[in-house]
């Protein structure tokens, strides 16, 4: 019953995340005015891989809740999670920047109005968005 509670708290916060990360794709491209980033892509290669691996984790809980059996190869599964997120992660994050962010010619928020250099950067249509948000 703890692994089950784990992975619902596991998938809440992190399919949230993940959905804010695919939303620029699935609106239509008029309506995005911003869109995160990342040259490097880490952080939505972690957001799906927990994301993945929170659904793959309840899955295998709620079976061995049903046939009263502990499940196996723990290690495999987040294995296919990670490489599961790796893969849905990048594909998110460049097709955010050829899909969304070149066609709207968006451009990248500037340092000097208080971005840090991070991980993440936002992306807007027009510059005056960046205080906004």
């Amino acid at each position: 019953m703890r692994k089950l509670l784990l992975s619902l708290f596991l998938i809440v916060p992190f399919t949230y995340a993940s959905y804010g990360t695919i939303e620029p794709l699935l609106l239509p491209i008029e309506q995005v005015n911003k869109v995160l980033f990342s040259s490097f892509a880490m952080p939505l290669i972690a957001t799906w891989g927990i994301t993945i691996f929170g659904f793959i984790s309840l899955l295998m809980s709620v079976k061995s809740l049903i046939t009263k059996n502990e499940y196996k190869s723990a290690m495999k599964s987040f294995y296919i999670s990670l490489l599961l997120g790796f893969i849905v992660g990048i594909s998110v994050n460049y097709a955010n920047y050829y899909l969304v962010i070149k066609p709207n010619n968006m451009i990248e928020c500037p340092k000097k109005i208080g971005y840090k250099k991070n991980l993440m950067r936002d992306y807007v249509k027009d510059i005056s968005q960046c205080e906004k948000f």
